[in-house]
Parts: structure tokens; C-alpha cells; sequence
């Protein structure tokens, strides 16, 4: 009996811990003038970037390509 009820009890809190929300945050130049900007490039890391910095851009190679992806999307319809 106590077995099912810690197992229930720690569903539980997984359940609800799970539920946190996702904070973001952004930050911009507020005086850039992006009327201006006609290109833009992607960050490619390079083998002299601090060890943690490259596996951060290279942690997740299929969420970095759909990033790329969607953004180039966007971009393109906005020509």
C-alpha cells in the first residue's frame, strides 16, 4: 500500500514540475536602422573558439538547422 502511494506521490511532482513555464528574453540595438541591412550571414564555429563555446553551437545540429531554416524562410519572404 505505502508503494503505490510514494509512486503516486512522485508522479506527481514530476507531473507538476514538468508544467514550469519557459521564460525568454531578447535584447537589440534600439537606434539600429534595419531599413539599412540588405545580407546577413550565419555564424560558423571555428576551431579556435573556446571548447565550450563550439559544443554550445554545435549542441544540437537538427534544432540549429531548423532554426537556419525557418529564419532564412522568413527572411526570403521579406526579401
Amino acid at each position: 500500500m505505502m508503494t503505490r502511494l510514494s509512486i503516486f506521490v512522485a508522479a506527481i511532482i514530476v507531473i507538476a514540475a514538468g508544467c514550469n513555464p519557459i521564460y525568454t528574453s531578447h535584447d537589440f540595438d534600439k537606434d539600429a536602422d534595419f531599413e539599412r541591412y540588405q545580407t546577413y550571414s550565419w555564424f560558423v564555429p571555428t576551431e579556435t573558439m573556446p571548447k565550450d563555446a563550439k559544443e554550445a553551437a554545435i549542441k544540437s545540429p537538427l534544432m540549429a538547422k531548423r532554426i537556419r531554416n525557418n529564419v532564412d524562410e522568413q527572411l526570403e519572404l521579406k526579401g
